[in-house]
Protein backbone atom coordinates (compact mmCIF):
# COMPACT_ATOMS: atom_id res chain seq x y z
CA UNK A 1 0.00 0.00 0.00
CA UNK A 2 1.13 3.51 -1.24
CA UNK A 3 2.29 5.58 1.91
CA UNK A 4 2.23 9.49 1.44
CA UNK A 5 4.81 11.84 2.72
CA UNK A 6 5.50 15.88 1.97
CA UNK A 7 8.12 14.73 -0.40
CA UNK A 8 5.28 14.53 -2.89
CA UNK A 9 6.05 16.68 -5.80
CA UNK A 10 3.96 17.29 -9.01
CA UNK A 11 6.67 14.94 -11.00
CA UNK A 12 5.85 11.95 -8.96
CA UNK A 13 1.94 12.80 -8.59
CA UNK A 14 1.01 10.26 -11.24
CA UNK A 15 3.13 7.54 -9.94
CA UNK A 16 1.15 8.02 -6.55
CA UNK A 17 -2.04 8.39 -8.30
CA UNK A 18 -1.24 5.11 -10.94
CA UNK A 19 -0.55 2.90 -7.79
CA UNK A 20 -3.89 4.18 -6.23
CA UNK A 21 -6.23 2.92 -9.18
CA UNK A 22 -3.53 -0.25 -9.67
CA UNK A 23 -4.38 -1.16 -6.15
CA UNK A 24 -8.13 -0.55 -6.82
CA UNK A 25 -8.91 -2.86 -9.42
CA UNK A 26 -6.85 -5.38 -7.36
CA UNK A 27 -9.81 -4.26 -5.00
CA UNK A 28 -12.25 -4.71 -7.17
CA UNK A 29 -11.47 -8.04 -8.71
CA UNK A 30 -10.25 -10.28 -6.07
CA UNK A 31 -10.74 -9.41 -2.57
CA UNK A 32 -14.13 -7.57 -2.40
CA UNK A 33 -16.32 -11.15 -2.35
CA UNK A 34 -14.69 -11.35 1.53
CA UNK A 35 -13.64 -8.17 2.74
CA UNK A 36 -14.26 -4.45 2.26
CA UNK A 37 -10.97 -4.28 3.80
CA UNK A 38 -9.33 -3.45 0.69
CA UNK A 39 -11.30 -0.29 -0.34
CA UNK A 40 -10.84 1.14 3.15
CA UNK A 41 -7.17 1.11 2.68
CA UNK A 42 -7.68 2.31 -1.16
CA UNK A 43 -9.73 5.40 0.34
CA UNK A 44 -6.63 5.67 3.30
CA UNK A 45 -4.70 6.32 0.12
CA UNK A 46 -6.50 9.07 -0.98
CA UNK A 47 -6.89 10.25 2.30
CA UNK A 48 -3.14 10.15 2.32
CA UNK A 49 -2.70 12.03 -0.76
CA UNK A 50 -5.54 15.05 0.11
CA UNK A 51 -3.79 15.80 3.23
CA UNK A 52 -0.64 16.22 1.44
CA UNK A 53 -1.94 18.49 -1.42
CA UNK A 54 -4.62 20.89 0.55
CA UNK A 55 -1.30 22.28 2.22
CA UNK A 56 0.79 22.43 -1.05
CA UNK A 57 -1.07 25.02 -3.37
CA UNK A 58 1.64 23.69 -6.18
CA UNK A 59 0.40 20.35 -5.81
CA UNK A 60 -3.06 21.51 -5.95
CA UNK A 61 -1.91 22.58 -9.76
CA UNK A 62 -0.20 19.74 -10.74
CA UNK A 63 -3.38 17.31 -10.03
CA UNK A 64 -5.50 19.82 -11.93
CA UNK A 65 -3.03 18.94 -14.61
CA UNK A 66 -3.13 15.75 -14.11
CA UNK A 67 -6.70 15.25 -14.03
CA UNK A 68 -6.91 17.66 -17.45
CA UNK A 69 -4.25 15.06 -18.96
CA UNK A 70 -6.47 12.27 -18.12
CA UNK A 71 -10.13 13.71 -19.12
CA UNK A 72 -11.07 13.48 -15.82
CA UNK A 73 -14.17 16.25 -15.98
CA UNK A 74 -13.84 19.31 -13.43
CA UNK A 75 -13.90 22.95 -12.60
CA UNK A 76 -12.44 25.24 -10.49
CA UNK A 77 -15.56 24.63 -7.75
CA UNK A 78 -14.79 21.21 -7.47
CA UNK A 79 -13.57 20.26 -4.30
CA UNK A 80 -10.65 18.90 -3.40
CA UNK A 81 -11.81 15.55 -2.06
CA UNK A 82 -14.59 15.08 -5.40
CA UNK A 83 -11.10 15.79 -7.57
CA UNK A 84 -9.71 12.93 -6.01
CA UNK A 85 -12.28 10.94 -6.22
CA UNK A 86 -12.73 11.11 -10.15
CA UNK A 87 -9.02 10.54 -9.99
CA UNK A 88 -9.14 7.34 -8.72
CA UNK A 89 -12.51 5.85 -9.44
CA UNK A 90 -14.59 7.54 -12.09
CA UNK A 91 -13.45 7.02 -15.88
CA UNK A 92 -13.49 9.72 -17.57
CA UNK A 93 -16.61 11.26 -19.32
CA UNK A 94 -18.62 8.70 -16.93
CA UNK A 95 -18.31 10.75 -13.66
CA UNK A 96 -22.24 11.83 -13.80
CA UNK A 97 -23.10 8.59 -14.48
CA UNK A 98 -21.42 7.03 -11.04
CA UNK A 99 -21.70 10.18 -9.38
CA UNK A 100 -23.81 8.89 -6.40
CA UNK A 101 -20.86 6.45 -5.40
CA UNK A 102 -17.75 8.83 -6.24
CA UNK A 103 -19.70 11.39 -4.08
CA UNK A 104 -19.74 9.01 -1.10
CA UNK A 105 -16.04 8.47 -1.70
CA UNK A 106 -15.18 11.93 -1.55
CA UNK A 107 -17.30 12.74 1.71
CA UNK A 108 -15.69 10.04 3.63
CA UNK A 109 -12.14 11.62 2.46
CA UNK A 110 -13.50 14.92 3.60
CA UNK A 111 -14.81 13.92 6.99
CA UNK A 112 -12.29 11.32 7.89
CA UNK A 113 -9.81 14.34 7.26
CA UNK A 114 -11.46 16.74 9.50
CA UNK A 115 -11.37 14.67 11.62
CA UNK A 116 -7.60 14.11 12.14
CA UNK A 117 -7.86 10.26 10.13
CA UNK A 118 -4.62 8.65 8.06
CA UNK A 119 -5.18 5.80 6.37
CA UNK A 120 -3.75 3.73 9.42
CA UNK A 121 -6.87 4.84 11.44
CA UNK A 122 -9.68 5.25 8.56
CA UNK A 123 -10.67 2.07 8.49
CA UNK A 124 -12.07 1.91 12.23
CA UNK A 125 -13.35 5.10 11.72
CA UNK A 126 -15.53 4.04 8.90
CA UNK A 127 -16.61 1.13 10.55
CA UNK A 128 -17.07 3.01 14.23
CA UNK A 129 -19.03 5.38 12.02
CA UNK A 130 -21.59 3.08 10.50
CA UNK A 131 -20.43 2.54 6.81
CA UNK A 132 -19.45 4.60 3.70
CA UNK A 133 -22.95 5.11 3.17
CA UNK A 134 -24.01 6.02 6.65
CA UNK A 135 -21.14 8.62 6.47
CA UNK A 136 -22.48 10.08 3.08
CA UNK A 137 -25.89 10.78 4.64
CA UNK A 138 -25.10 11.95 8.25
CA UNK A 139 -20.96 12.74 8.27
CA UNK A 140 -20.09 11.94 11.79
CA UNK A 141 -22.25 12.80 14.72
CA UNK A 142 -20.77 13.87 18.12
CA UNK A 143 -21.92 10.57 20.05
CA UNK A 144 -21.96 7.41 18.85
CA UNK A 145 -24.79 4.93 19.25
CA UNK A 146 -24.25 2.76 22.43
CA UNK A 147 -23.44 -1.03 21.76
CA UNK A 148 -27.05 -1.81 23.54
CA UNK A 149 -28.63 0.68 20.91
CA UNK A 150 -26.63 -1.16 17.74
CA UNK A 151 -27.98 -4.38 19.32
CA UNK A 152 -31.39 -3.30 19.82
CA UNK A 153 -31.53 -1.62 16.24
CA UNK A 154 -30.17 -5.37 14.80
CA UNK A 155 -32.38 -7.43 16.68
CA UNK A 156 -35.18 -5.44 14.90
CA UNK A 157 -33.74 -5.80 11.12
CA UNK A 158 -33.60 -9.67 12.23
CA UNK A 159 -37.41 -10.25 13.63
CA UNK A 160 -38.75 -8.63 10.45
CA UNK A 161 -36.71 -10.50 8.32
CA UNK A 162 -36.72 -14.03 9.84
CA UNK A 163 -40.57 -13.21 9.68
CA UNK A 164 -40.52 -13.27 6.01
CA UNK A 165 -41.79 -17.28 5.27
CA UNK A 166 -39.77 -16.68 1.56
CA UNK A 167 -36.45 -16.65 3.24
CA UNK A 168 -34.73 -19.19 2.62
CA UNK A 169 -34.41 -21.95 5.70
CA UNK A 170 -31.62 -23.60 7.13
CA UNK A 171 -33.92 -26.45 8.26
CA UNK A 172 -37.63 -25.98 7.66
CA UNK A 173 -40.97 -28.51 8.18
CA UNK A 174 -39.80 -29.96 11.34
CA UNK A 175 -42.97 -30.16 14.20
CA UNK A 176 -41.31 -28.07 16.94
CA UNK A 177 -41.10 -30.45 20.13
CA UNK A 178 -41.78 -28.62 23.75
CA UNK A 179 -38.44 -27.51 24.28
CA UNK A 180 -37.81 -25.58 21.48
CA UNK A 181 -41.05 -23.97 21.67
CA UNK A 182 -40.70 -20.22 21.91
CA UNK A 183 -42.46 -18.01 25.24
CA UNK A 184 -45.77 -17.15 25.41
CA UNK A 185 -46.52 -14.03 22.65
CA UNK A 186 -43.22 -14.72 20.56
CA UNK A 187 -42.41 -16.18 17.52
CA UNK A 188 -38.54 -17.53 18.35
CA UNK A 189 -36.82 -19.90 20.00
CA UNK A 190 -32.49 -20.88 20.11
CA UNK A 191 -31.43 -24.72 19.51
CA UNK A 192 -28.29 -25.82 20.36
CA UNK A 193 -26.74 -28.33 17.31
CA UNK A 194 -24.36 -30.43 18.21
CA UNK A 195 -21.60 -31.90 15.63
CA UNK A 196 -21.54 -35.42 15.71
CA UNK A 197 -18.34 -37.65 14.58
CA UNK A 198 -19.86 -39.16 11.17
CA UNK A 199 -20.98 -34.94 10.04
CA UNK A 200 -24.06 -34.85 10.94
CA UNK A 201 -26.10 -32.48 13.84
CA UNK A 202 -28.39 -32.96 16.65
CA UNK A 203 -30.50 -30.49 18.33
CA UNK A 204 -29.34 -31.18 22.16
CA UNK A 205 -30.71 -28.24 23.75
CA UNK A 206 -33.23 -25.72 23.44
CA UNK A 207 -34.92 -22.79 25.09
CA UNK A 208 -36.99 -19.84 24.26
CA UNK A 209 -35.54 -17.52 27.07
CA UNK A 210 -36.42 -14.41 25.75
CA UNK A 211 -33.05 -13.29 26.74
CA UNK A 212 -30.97 -15.71 24.83
CA UNK A 213 -33.00 -15.50 22.13
CA UNK A 214 -32.45 -11.31 21.96
CA UNK A 215 -28.58 -12.48 21.69
CA UNK A 216 -28.78 -14.53 18.86
CA UNK A 217 -31.11 -12.28 16.84
CA UNK A 218 -29.13 -9.35 17.71
CA UNK A 219 -26.21 -11.45 15.91
CA UNK A 220 -28.30 -12.73 12.82
CA UNK A 221 -29.55 -9.06 12.34
CA UNK A 222 -25.74 -7.91 12.43
CA UNK A 223 -25.30 -10.32 9.58
CA UNK A 224 -28.34 -9.57 7.58
CA UNK A 225 -26.77 -5.73 7.90
CA UNK A 226 -23.50 -7.24 6.68
CA UNK A 227 -24.74 -8.89 4.03
CA UNK A 228 -27.24 -5.77 2.57
CA UNK A 229 -24.69 -3.31 2.22
CA UNK A 230 -22.22 -5.93 0.81
CA UNK A 231 -24.89 -6.43 -1.97
CA UNK A 232 -25.23 -2.92 -2.39
CA UNK A 233 -21.99 -1.99 -3.38
CA UNK A 234 -21.29 -5.47 -5.24
CA UNK A 235 -24.11 -4.19 -7.47
CA UNK A 236 -22.83 -0.78 -7.98
CA UNK A 237 -19.27 -2.49 -8.75
CA UNK A 238 -20.37 -4.85 -11.57
CA UNK A 239 -22.28 -1.93 -13.45
CA UNK A 240 -18.60 -0.20 -13.09
CA UNK A 241 -16.81 -3.40 -14.45
CA UNK A 242 -16.23 -1.96 -17.89
CA UNK A 243 -15.48 1.57 -16.83
CA UNK A 244 -13.14 0.40 -14.18
CA UNK A 245 -10.74 -1.57 -17.04
CA UNK A 246 -10.95 2.12 -19.20
CA UNK A 247 -9.79 3.78 -16.34
CA UNK A 248 -6.84 1.67 -15.19
CA UNK A 249 -5.52 1.59 -18.89
CA UNK A 250 -5.89 5.86 -18.95
CA UNK A 251 -3.96 5.90 -16.14
CA UNK A 252 -1.48 3.77 -17.59
CA UNK A 253 -1.00 5.62 -20.45
CA UNK A 254 -0.74 8.73 -19.25
CA UNK A 255 2.12 7.56 -16.68
CA UNK A 256 4.33 7.36 -19.95
CA UNK A 257 4.12 10.92 -20.54
CA UNK A 258 5.15 12.69 -17.34
CA UNK A 259 6.94 15.37 -19.10
CA UNK A 260 3.42 16.65 -20.32
CA UNK A 261 2.43 17.05 -16.93
CA UNK A 262 5.38 18.79 -15.66
CA UNK A 263 4.97 21.30 -18.96
CA UNK A 264 1.05 21.43 -17.30
CA UNK A 265 1.53 21.84 -13.97
CA UNK A 266 4.35 24.76 -14.75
Amino acid sequence: MTTLNTTVTAETLSTVADNLIAQREVWQKGSYATSNAELYKLLGGCLDLYNVIKHDPSLAKGLNAYLRLLGVDFTENTSLELRLARLVFATPGAEQKIKNRVNAYARVIKVAAAHGQTSATISQFIVANHGIEEIRRSGVKAGQDSPAKIKSRNRDVAETQFADPTLPALFAGFAIPEQLMPEAGQRYSVALVRRNPDGTGSIVFGTGNTAVVNTVLAAGGKGLVDQAHKQAEVDLLNQQDAQLSANLQAFKTASNDIGVLQQNAA
